[in-house]
Formats: structure tokens, sequence, C-alpha cells
């Protein structure tokens, strides 16, 4: 069976102030993977997903349905959705989650009473379709903003360090969401993260980066002392034992650390 790729990146580098913040980025994401961008703050994430968003400038090309951006039609784009590290002003808005999903329901197609249903209880928002966005935590924040996003039931789904805020037990629950909605509706994931934690378990496919591509493929190549040293600046011992330090979960590295000696 052919594969089907949904998005593809070639050559990419973005300059800012004649410096390059990314420089020849290359990777494709087929239909139905999460794919996740890895790499430390300051290495170009953020940067990455503006470029493919065409949000800023860039040199090289990116296809997403395997069309060039220039290409997309109206449709098209409205098949992406796109949940940021943080949504401006969205606190400050005087309505309730209901409401705020129902103005930003697509103009075309299905019928928005079913389809917040389905969503907000794929969700699991449902409770907190009557509060006002104002009182949400920032974890119920974000998946209500994911449930935003899935009512134009998009094929292509990028997000931007989606749990900046959100503790650790949050963050797995929202990967396990994620997954089912990867698997329930087909789509294509892309997520920015710095979280090793949880990449190995969740991801299919991992794009490495530091400014440049340091590695691209299986999730565990993240882990071999070559690549980790390329994306953290440090082994996976001295990581390990930072983490550690932090409340990390400290047993997660304990195999990779001794694969790599």
């Amino acid at each position: 069976m052919m594969e089907n790729t949904i998005l593809e990146v070639q050559n990419l580098n973005v300059k800012f102030n004649d410096s390059f913040a990314l420089r020849d980025i290359s990777f494709k994401v087929d239909e139905g993977q999460f794919a996740v961008i890895l790499g430390p703050n300051g290495a170009g994430k953020t940067t990455l997903l503006k470029a493919i968003l065409g949000l800023i400038p860039y040199e090289g090309t990116v296809k997403i349905f395997q069309k060039r951006r220039e290409e997309l039609t109206k449709e098209d784009r409205f098949k992406i959705a796109y949940v940021p590290q943080r949504f401006e002003g969205t606190k400050s808005l005087p309505l309730t989650v209901y409401e705020f999903l129902e103005i930003s329901f697509p103009p075309y197609g299905r019928n928005l009473k079913d389809s917040i249903s389905e969503f907000a209880t794929v969700g699991d928002v449902n409770r907190l379709l009557s509060k006002k966005i104002s009182s949400l935590s920032g974890g119920e924040l974000q998946r209500v903003l994911i449930v935003r996003a899935l009512l134009s039931k998009p094929k292509l789904m990028l997000f931007d360090e989606p749990f900046s805020g959100v503790d650790k037990i949050g963050e797995r629950a929202f990967y396990e969401f994620l997954k089912y909605t990867k698997e329930t509706y087909n789509v294509t994931i892309l997520l920015v993260s710095h979280d090793v934690y949880n990449i190995t378990k969740m991801a299919d496919v991992a794009i490495c980066i530091n400014k440049r591509l340091v590695c691209f493929g299986n999730p565990e190549d993240v882990f071999l002392e070559e690549n980790f040293a390329g994306i953290f600046g440090e082994d996976v011992s001295t990581y390990k034992h930072k983490i550690c330090k932090e409340g990390g979960p400290c047993e997660f590295y304990k195999d990779h650390e001794s694969n790599n000696h």
C-alpha cells in the first residue's frame, strides 16, 4: 500500500537578521502518524511550526496534502488546525465554553449542536460547557482549545507546547486523548515538545532539531548518545540526574542510560 504523505518539508531555512534560526531542515509525516518536534528551548521548534503554517518567511519547500503552501485551497486550509502554546486573550472573553465553541464552528458542513456534543464528549469537556472561559484552569482551557480545533474535522493538527502549565498527570491524560483522536479520526498530528519522557510512548516519529536536523525517524533513536548530545548538549546520564532532581520520572531513563554504556 502506497504511503500518503500529509506534510513534507524540504531544505527549509529561516533567517532572522542574517542569522540562521533554522538551517536545512527536511522531513516528512505520513497520514495518521503522531510526529513530535523535539528540542531544547531556543532550538527553533516554534519557528518551524510558524514556517509550516506560512506565518513567517522561509526558504525551501513546504508541502501539505502533497501541494505547495501557495497551492492550498480554502477547503484545504480548513483541514489544518493549529493549537498554539498560548491563545492570547481567550481567558478574558465574556463567554461560556459552549458559546466559545459555537463562534469557532466552521461556516459549512456539519450540524453545530451535534458536532459540539460529539467532540465535547471525546475531549471530556461536557461538564465545562456552561462554565465561563475565564474560570477554567490551564488544563481545562487546553482541552477546550483542542475540542475547538477538532470542530473543523481537520486532517492535520499542529500543537505548540500544548502542555505548558499542565502537571505530569495532566500531560499523560492529554497524550492519551491525542492518541485516541488520531486513531478515531485518522488525524495526523505534529506536536512541539521538549518532553523526552512521553515521546517514546506516544510518538510514531521524532523530528529532533537544534537549529538544524539532529535526527528523524524512530523515537527511540533520540536516546542514542550522539543524537541526545546533539539535541540537548549533554549525555543521557547527566540529563537523567537533572530530571530526577527536579522530581521527574527517573525510572524512565534507567534503561536508556544503561543501553548507552
